[in-house]
């Protein structure tokens, strides 16, 4: 036993030696100096550039064979002068023995570089200075530049450390920099694990934007290097942007395996987690999937947990937004189902809340370089007065006057848009207005916007509509039709200009046609047809003919009638037609009755600066009975004009009186003159006169007394 154990340490002894003895005369005969050369002349010819190495190779033998540069610089091409295009202050690099001698592998110590730079350049002129001038070489045949794998068995490296790496980037406008580039790795060795670590910082020299970013994961791959897996992914990211005034980003992408096979060009996620979070905001996406040469597929869930505007607002530095309620704007959520193919995306069980606001759906966007947008969303209610801006005493004044604002329509968008799909809305307020059961159906396509149909449930009754927008020519052209039917009057004016004094079932038609470039060219153009009506109505709080009456009373000096506590007056009848001609709404025909009175008239209504100029004419044709028998004969045919004027959001309505008035006595005059001009009259004489003098009485003297007798009323 002895002598067996004295045989192997002598044998080991003997190795050791050996090397020893093999080291002691590598390094008496290594040349640093020769191989100086030799690496300086061997790149330059390879690269076409300056290759400077500052002082010569050092090689340490013990306790693997290492060799140390220091100083190393490659230089751009000659039109950029004398800049650097990559330095390397320091870089060693080492293979150990004893493996090599023993068992043939292949066992490199640690990889270090440090203080490594690259420096690239993009001139005006579009050249750069990362292009090589390859030397030219015997072309080689098919099978020796086949892809064949790599294989790797029986190598592996004690670890690679960079320190103190950067890159800049410059052309003729920016100039960005990847600062403290740093990465750290395990042994690296076919078919283990090893971990990997790296950082750096990226920097826009004129705005001082920074991104810092840091890496962490577990690498492995096999023998054949066909494939790697990263097991256990951290991505940090951190954006801070002082120079926009833009508040800081946090990012953060982890993921339990990415792994991926080059020959197959497939790569598998698994257990992706990825959030992104600034200004209160919190973004969070979850999934995984595979991509490979055919189409990606991935899917999973992401969402927005709940966060106010108003704060997100404040933090961009904005002025906050003043709105009618002060409670909008506090809270908004999101959750929906994703999934991401070839030239596709999709947005499933989607959940929407803003405030009290709840919207569900779906929504696909196929085509990524010409979207076309797919969409099917439900919302319970829409309060839109909520959100706007209170009135104040000048917007007051100001909605009187005609609106002298503009907006072009965005006509080379519209051109490219490509969308189909359907919103509907439970309940919806817009300017005080209620409409329940909301439904549009938006196409768009080739230049041809068509919202078809939509609908509503308006205050009991029903509206159908349809608008279409064609901007394939250079004037865009808009179509319209709108209808609406059975209608209550009394909820729509209380809600629309706060009155509720009229009742009864609304119904009312509108096609139109209109083309321009803009909002106000749109109303100027618009030309069509109007029609409107009223079914049942009823005017509240006021007995019309009770007033008529009344007034008759006073002039005639005669008592008033009793009062009555039906203050109320039946509209049997209220048709409105009329034609639109560049804007202006003209009425031919606007017929109205009430009991005994039929007003008829004419006018226009001014679509683009809101005002309008009717002139009606109310007349009795049909004589009056009432319960307590009073007879109102006399206001047969009298005429009653009416003016509407000024503005649609508060015209000015007038009676002129002395017009009425100037009738009526010219009717009583007509009539009193007839009888006293007809040859059958039985008019008594006045007491006390000559029956024979009145019988010689002229013509004249008979029209001087009825009309004393007239103004005696």
């Amino acid at each position: 036993m002895k002598t067996l154990l004295k045989i192997l340490f002598g044998s080991i002894a003997a190795v050791v030696l050996i090397v020893v003895i093999a080291g002691l005369v590598a390094l008496v005969a290594f040349d640093s100096e020769d191989y100086q050369e030799a690496i300086t002349d061997l790149v330059a010819q390879q690269t076409g550039r300056s290759f400077t190495i500052d002082t010569a190779p050092a090689l340490d033998i013990f306790p693997c064979c290492a060799i140390r540069l220091t100083g190393m610089k490659l230089g751009s091409p000659p039109e950029f002068g004398d800049q650097e295009f990559t330095r390397i202050d320091h870089a060693a690099v080492g293979v150990r023995l004893w493996p090599l001698i023993r068992r043939g592998e292949v066992q490199i110590d640690r990889i270090h570089l440090d203080g490594v730079q690259v420096n690239l350049e993009r001139r005006s002129d579009h050249s750069i200075n990362w292009e090589f001038e390859v030397p030219v070489s015997e072309p080689r045949s098919a099978a020796e530049t086949a892809d064949s794998p790599v294989s790797l068995s029986g190598l592996s490296i004690a670890g690679i450390t960079v320190e103190n790496a950067g890159v800049t980037w410059k052309d003729a406008d920016t100039e960005y920099s990847i600062e403290n580039l740093s990465l750290e790795t395990g042994v690296i060795a076919a078919g283990q694990p090893f971990d990997l670590s790296a950082g750096l910082e990226v920097v826009d020299a004129a705005t001082k934007n920074q991104i810092s970013m840091t890496f962490n994961t577990q690498v492995q791959f096999d023998h054949e290097v066909t494939g790697l897996e990263l097991n256990n992914v951290q991505l940090n990211i951190f954006v801070n942007t002082p120079g926009a005034d833009v508040p800081d980003i946090t990012a953060a992408v982890s993921s339990g395996v990415i792994a991926t096979n080059w020959q197959t060009q497939r790569t598998i996620v698994k257990e992706m987690t990825a959030t992104l979070e600034s200004t209160g905001m919190k973004l969070l996406v979850t999934g995984g999937g595979e991509f490979s040469s055919q189409q990606p597929d991935f899917s999973g869930k992401l969402e927005i947990p709940v966060f106010s505007p108003r704060a997100v607002m404040a933090a961009l530095g904005e002025a906050a937004v003043v709105t009618n309620d002060p409670t909008v704007l506090a809270g908004v959520a999101m959750s929906a189902d994703w999934s991401v193919l070839a030239d596709e995306a999709h947005l499933s069980s989607l959940a929407l809340d803003f405030d009290q606001t709840h919207v569900t759906g779906d929504l696909t966007i196929k085509n990524f370089e010409q979207p076309h947008y797919r969409f099917k969303l439900l919302a319970d209610k829409l309060n839109l007065d909520r959100y706007l801006s209170p009135p104040t005493g000048q917007e007051q004044v100001d909605a009187k006057a005609a609106d002298t604002t503009d907006l072009d329509l965005p006509a080379d968008f519209l051109r490219q848009l490509r969308m189909d799909g359907t919103l509907q809305l439970q309940e919806l307020i817009a300017n005080n207005l209620q409409l329940n059961n909301a439904e549009v159906t938006i196409r768009a396509a080739q230049g041809e916007i068509n919202l078809d149909p939509i609908r509503a449930s308006p205050y009991e009754g029903q509206y159908v509509g349809r608008v279409g927008l064609d901007v394939t020519s250079d004037i865009p052209r808009l179509t319209l039709s709108q209808e609406i039917t059975a209608v209550q009057a009394t909820p729509l004016l209380t809600d629309l200009v706060a009155t509720s004094n009229l009742s009864g079932l609304l119904n009312a038609r509108i096609e139109a046609t209109a083309q321009g470039n803009s909002e106000r060219a749109l109303r100027e153009s618009l030309s069509g047809t109007v029609a409107f009506s009223l079914a049942d109505g009823v005017y509240q709080g006021m007995d019309i003919w009770h007033e008529i009456r009344t007034r008759r009373a006073q002039i005639k000096g005669d008592p008033p009638p009793e009062g009555t506590d039906n203050q109320q007056t039946e509209i049997t009848q209220l048709e409105i037609t009329g034609r639109m001609a560049q804007g202006v709404l003209t009425s031919e025909r606007f017929d109205m009755e009430i009991p005994f009175i039929r007003m008829t008239g004419g006018g226009t209504v001014n679509l683009v600066d809101q005002n309008l100029d009717f002139r009606l004419t109310a007349r009795v044709f049909e004589e009056p009975s009432f319960a307590d028998g009073e007879n109102l004969t006399d206001l047969m045919d009298v005429g009653i004009p009416i003016s509407i004027s000024g503005n649609v959001a508060d015209p000015d309505i007038r009676v002129d009186l002395a017009e009425v008035v100037k009738q009526w006595a010219i009717n009583q005059l007509g009539k009193r003159l007839l009888d006293r001009l007809s040859p059958g009259s039985k008019e008594p004489a006045p007491a006390g006169e000559n029956n024979a003098q009145d019988n010689e009485a002229s013509p004249r003297d008979d029209l001087k007394k009825a009309l004393k007798d007239l103004f005696d009323l």
